[in-house]
């Protein structure tokens, strides 16, 4: 079983597989659901004051590569090993953007919220030793220690 074993999540920002800049997270739980927090520039690529493009290639992303260390648990060990999984995380869909922005002095106030279900399979993502780049679905876990 995976169990998420750290808080901080490094996240990389693309346009489709292009990567346009690196930031970070944290995972947070309120009520029973997941999220990952980060700043508001980091998922549109622009600048909170002045709405410019904060990448050279003048694109925002519609996706984010989010490394979260997961930690293996045995129900008859207390140790385990941790291994950190990139989840690729969509932010839009066809109408719509896939977090939320604070609610109050936006755009000053840089911060969103991307909801995120561990128990629900997530596109992992991995370089083999050949270079080559694989996907595969699984659930991770629903407990944020």
């Amino acid at each position: 079983m995976l169990a998420i074993s750290n808080s901080i999540v490094h996240l990389t920002m693309r346009f489709d597989e292009t990567v346009l800049a690196i930031g970070t997270g944290v995972l947070y739980e309120k009520d029973g659901q997941n999220f990952i927090v980060t700043a508001w520039h980091n998922v549109t690529g622009l600048h909170p004051e002045t709405m410019r493009y904060l990448s050279d290639t003048g694109a925002s992303p519609n996706n984010i590569l989010a490394t979260i260390a997961m930690t293996t648990t045995d129900q008859g060990s207390s140790e385990g090993v941790t291994v950190r999984l990139s989840v690729e995380l969509p932010l839009q869909d066809d109408d719509k953007a896939l977090f939320y922005i604070h609610p109050t002095n936006w755009p000053r106030v840089d911060v969103v919220a991307i909801p995120f279900d561990p128990q629900e399979p997530q596109t992992i993502m991995g370089n083999l030793s050949t270079g080559e780049t694989i996907k595969m679905q699984i659930p991770l876990s629903s407990k944020i220690l």
